[in-house]
C-alpha cells in the first residue's frame, strides 16, 4: 500500500512537473510571437455573439500600439478607434487612460495601471508582456500554419477565457484573431489587418473634443 502512494505521489509530481513546463513553454512562446510588435498600428473589425452565435454588435476601426518594455517604469501606449457604427475612442498615453463616447459627448479618466493592462485584453498588447502573462494560465495549440494561446485568468476579471491567433506565413508570426468569452458565454471575435509596425507618438495624445464633457476624471 506505501508502494503505491508513493507511486501515485511521484506520478502527481512528475504531471505537475510538465504541466508547468508546458504553461513556461507556451507563455515564452507567446512572447515570442508578439515581440515584433513594439510598435503597431493597423485595422481591426469586431463582432459580438451571444450564446447562440447570434451577432450583437459590429463595428470597426483602427488601432495602434507602442509597448512598454522590461526596466522602464511607464506602461504601454494604446488607441483604439472605433469608426464606425458609433464613433467611440480609447486612448492610453502611459499614465491615464481616456475614453470618449461621441454619442454622449462624455469623457472618462482613469488611472493607468499594470493590473487594469492586464485585466484588459486589447491593452494587453500594449503593456510588458511578462509581468502581465503572469496574470494569466497559458495554454497553446499549434498546426503546420496556425498558432493558438488559449489564457485564463488566474483573478476573477469580466472575461472568463482570452484566444489569441496568429497565422504563420512564410517564416513571419502574424496576429489574426482575437476572441474573449465572458462569463456569460458570448464571444467577442475582433480581427486585424494591414498591420504595419511603427507608431506616431500624436496618436497617443488625446485632445477633449469641442463640448464634450469630462466624467470621472482622475488626477
Amino acid at each position: 500500500m506505501k508502494i503505491l502512494f508513493r507511486l501515485s505521489y511521484f506520478f502527481i509530481l512528475v504531471l505537475t512537473f510538465f504541466h508547468q513546463a508546458w504553461a513556461a513553454d507556451a507563455s515564452q512562446k507567446l512572447i515570442q510571437a508578439l515581440l515584433p510588435y513594439q510598435q503597431a498600428q493597423g485595422n481591426f473589425t469586431q463582432n459580438i455573439y451571444d450564446q447562440n452565435q447570434n451577432i450583437l454588435l459590429s463595428n470597426k476601426g483602427t488601432f495602434a500600439l507602442i509597448r512598454s518594455v522590461a526596466g522602464e517604469k511607464s506602461n504601454g501606449k494604446f488607441r483604439w478607434d472605433i469608426k464606425e457604427p458609433m464613433q467611440q475612442l480609447l486612448i492610453a498615453d502611459g499614465n491615464k487612460i481616456y475614453f470618449y463616447d461621441a454619442s454622449l459627448q462624455q469623457v472618462t479618466i482613469k488611472k493607468q495601471t499594470v493590473e487594469l493592462n492586464a485585466s484588459s485584453p486589447a491593452m494587453l498588447l500594449s503593456g510588458n508582456l511578462e509581468k502581465i502573462l503572469q496574470q494569466y494560465h497559458i495554454k497553446m495549440n499549434s498546426a503546420s500554419n496556425t498558432e493558438d494561446f488559449i489564457l485564463t485568468p488566474l483573478k476573477s476579471t469580466f472575461f472568463k477565457q482570452l484566444l489569441i491567433e496568429f497565422t504563420i506565413s512564410k517564416d513571419k508570426t502574424v496576429l489574426t484573431n482575437m476572441t474573449i468569452i465572458d462569463h456569460l458565454g458570448q464571444r467577442t471575435v475582433i480581427h486585424f489587418s494591414q498591420i504595419i509596425f511603427t507608431a506616431s507618438p500624436h496618436l497617443f495624445q488625446f485632445m477633449k473634443p469641442k463640448g464634450a464633457d469630462i466624467i470621472n476624471a482622475v488626477t
